[in-house]
């Protein structure tokens, strides 16, 4: 009980501390052992800070997600994350930082895969309403993944700052080499699913690196690709006479180094959809295929979660970047995916 009145008292009273990706990158494991103790002090006051917020929005969620017994296994990993970091007051030594470390460890692993469960609450949501997505709870968990994000971001550099992990963020993140790593993972996820790979071309004038977080783009464009992959294969049988002497079964991706941005172009022949659906694909839990979780392993299926294009978007989101669908009824689907790679923008907290 007093962990739950300090938890709303610091979600009253402080609000999250806005970073760029260049300054996060400052603290890596060069610093000296007194920027090391300087840190360990900032992840405690801002962690509990973003973890006292992150409690009281799961609390908040309408529809009643909020008693939905994954929701509740959700918001008591955050409580019991908080009261963790709580019981170290202070660092003042190298040792007191170790023990913040091994606790941070232990937190990122078991918040690793927390989205399946919010995603299974909202899934029984939408059946218990005979399968009518009619819920405006996007805001919500938008502020919610937003979070996670950050908390994720910060968490992975201080542990890497003590080489318990790499570095979450890559000085020369090659978008190239980062697009071919996850198409050889969804042609992975298309053959465990009896799914054909079509082609996947990539098209780039000029191979380049930049300072980015190599883990988003690879999650992006992952997402991207497993949509067209199921697109094209819901969508074999149906002829066009428009693009009758195109090959349907071929995913182009366009690479360019803008000004400011990375800019990547997906485009697929999976038949497209309605623009009246635009305003329910960056919605959770919205879904054109059911995934089974009754599935021996989870880590297969390739579509049905309803999570993969609003985080996505989320992704590109958070420091500055877009992402935009562009859908082509009967035809295609065209993706323009805007990633910032200066690091100069603030994080995007709703």
């Amino acid at each position: 009980m007093l962990i739950k009145g300090l938890i709303y008292k610091i979600a009253e009273t402080k609000l999250p501390t806005k970073l760029n990706l260049n300054y996060i990158n400052k603290f890596n494991s060069s610093i000296s052992d007194k920027n090391k103790i300087f840190l360990s002090n900032f992840m405690i006051s801002e962690l509990k800070v973003r973890l006292a917020h992150k409690v009281i929005e799961l609390n908040n969620l309408p529809y009643g997600l909020n008693d939905s017994p994954f929701i509740e296994k959700v918001s008591n990993l955050y409580v019991k994350s908080f009261e963790k970091i709580n019981k170290i007051k202070e660092v003042n030594d190298l040792n007191t930082a170790h023990k913040l470390v091994n606790q941070l460890c232990l937190i990122k692993e078991g918040h690793k895969f927390l989205e399946y469960d919010i995603s299974r609450a909202i899934l029984n949501l939408i059946e218990t309403n005979n399968n009518e997505y009619d819920f405006n709870i996007d805001n919500f968990l938008d502020k919610f993944y937003n979070s996670r994000i950050g908390i994720r971001i910060i968490i992975s550099q201080y542990l890497s700052v003590f080489k318990k992990e790499l570095s979450i963020i890559d000085e020369n993140c090659n978008p190239n080499k980062i697009i071919n790593e996850a198409i050889e993972e969804v042609k992975f996820l298309a053959n465990m699913n009896n799914i054909n790979v079509p082609k996947i071309k990539i098209y780039i004038s000029e191979d380049f690196t930049f300072t980015y977080i190599y883990s988003h783009i690879y999650y992006i464009i992952l997402e991207i690709l497993k949509n067209s992959i199921v697109g094209i294969h819901n969508n074999s049988k149906i002829t066009n006479d428009i693009i009758k002497d195109v090959d349907k079964n071929t995913i182009n991706i366009f690479i360019s180094k803008g000004q400011d941005d990375l800019i990547i172009k997906i485009s697929d022949f999976g038949g497209g959809f309605a623009r009246d659906k635009m305003h329910k694909i960056y919605s959770y839990g919205y879904t054109t295929s059911k995934a089974d979780f009754n599935k021996n392993n989870n880590n297969y299926i390739i579509s049905g979660y309803g999570h993969g294009i609003p985080l996505s978007r989320l992704y590109c989101r958070y420091f500055g970047g877009e992402l935009k669908i562009i859908p082509f009824e009967r035809i295609g689907t065209d993706v323009l995916i805007y990633i910032n790679r200066l690091g100069n923008s603030e994080e995007n907290i709703l």
